[in-house]
């Protein structure tokens, strides 16, 4: 096992004892102290010569079919972590690098060790795997199948013919609550307009929305639409003015 104490961006290992030539058996572990790494998404690098592999953590450790399988030589081994926001990078801790050794075992004849340690390409092998046994197997097919359609016949997936005439599809010209037909783009375009526009009316006649800070404000027609404005910038104003000045002979 590979057992490994961080404190901020100070990695530390505490047990180090691994021995080459295992399958799906070493795990790494590893303990955050305070709450600098606490909600990030943690990885773990290795590193032997220009190797370099990578696996994200699980739980703050690796897991068996992560496949850390590890050749006798020297490590080198440290840790990152992300903050992502809305698919991005906000923030990301780094650690210094740890080296330890994986010790030589015995010979092992007949058994046939994997080519590449962990890494994220063993990862994708082994989905890609998963996926295959799932999915079943293809038709053969060669030059005579072109322009063939891939389609289940008895729950087997077999190259068919695409087919072709025969068929009567229905358009809609308007809308409607019960019809499964397709409806033409240009009366579902039409239909949009339209609503944009009643909303857009609707909103004029509706009053403006108002706060605290228009106490004593009022409502005015300014370019055909309801708007707050205060005594002062009104045609209340210019109203009250014209008449205190016709009342004063013009000395306001």
């Amino acid at each position: 096992m590979i057992k490994g104490f961080v404190q901020g961006q100070t990695l530390k290992l505490a047990q180090t004892r691994v021995v080459a030539d295992t399958i799906d058996y070493l795990i790494a572990k590893f303990h955050f102290q305070g709450e600098d790494w606490q909600g990030l998404e943690k990885w773990m690098h290795l590193q032997q010569g220009e190797q370099l592999y990578v696996i994200r953590l699980t739980n703050d450790r690796t897991r068996k079919n992560d496949h850390l399988n590890l050749g006798a030589g020297e490590w080198a081994v440290w840790l990152h972590g992300n903050e992502q926001v809305d698919g991005a990078v906000a923030q990301r801790i780094t650690t210094n690098i740890c080296a330890f050794t994986v010790e030589r075992s015995g010979v092992l004849e007949g058994d046939a060790m994997p080519e590449l340690p962990a890494g994220l390409g063993e990862q994708l092998d082994a989905r890609v795997a998963v996926l295959e046994q799932q999915r079943g197997a293809l038709p053969a097919v060669g030059e005579s199948d072109e322009g063939k359609l891939l389609t289940v016949v008895d729950g087997i997936w077999q190259a068919a013919e695409a087919p072709s005439g025969g068929f009567d599809i229905v358009v809609d010209t308007e809308l409607s609550e019960t019809s499964e037909n397709p409806v033409q783009n240009k009366v579902i375009t039409q239909v949009i307009v339209e609503a944009g526009a009643a909303m857009e009316e609707i909103s004029k006649a509706l009053p403006p929305n108002v706060t605290e800070d228009d106490n004593d404000k009022m409502l005015q027609v300014v370019d055909g639409v309801w708007t707050v404005v205060s005594v002062a910038d009104s045609s209340i104003k210019t109203y009250i003015d014209d008449y205190i000045n016709e009342a004063l002979g013009g000395d306001y």
